[in-house]
């Protein structure tokens, strides 16, 4: 595998992470701003239903990251039953 191959790989993998936390951080900053207008009350109500909504996305996006070496490590060995056992578990903590 050249070099620009071996990028051109890790790219088509980044990308959809990369657009997906653009999206997150959008998402957040336009709520932001639309319930600043609103009233202080409803900021603070944000703000603290984003913390603990980030908690829970963060605990939910670990075990989605951890299931990709496992599901690399199965596909390496070309075992196709534990590439669905894993990405199954993986679903189901997240």
């Amino acid at each position: 595998m050249t070099r620009y191959q071996h990028f051109r790989a890790i790219c088509s993998l980044g990308l959809p992470l990369i657009l997906g936390n653009i999206a997150q951080i959008s998402i957040g900053v336009v709520d932001t701003v639309m319930t600043g207008w609103y009233s202080v009350e409803a900021l603070a109500a944000l703000v603290l239903g984003s913390s603990f909504f980030f908690v829970v996305f963060i605990l939910g996006a670990g075990f989605g990251h951890a299931v990709l070496p496992l599901v690399a490590s199965a596909a390496a060995r070309e075992d196709a039953v534990q590439i669905r056992r894993v990405t199954r578990m993986g679903l189901w903590l997240s």
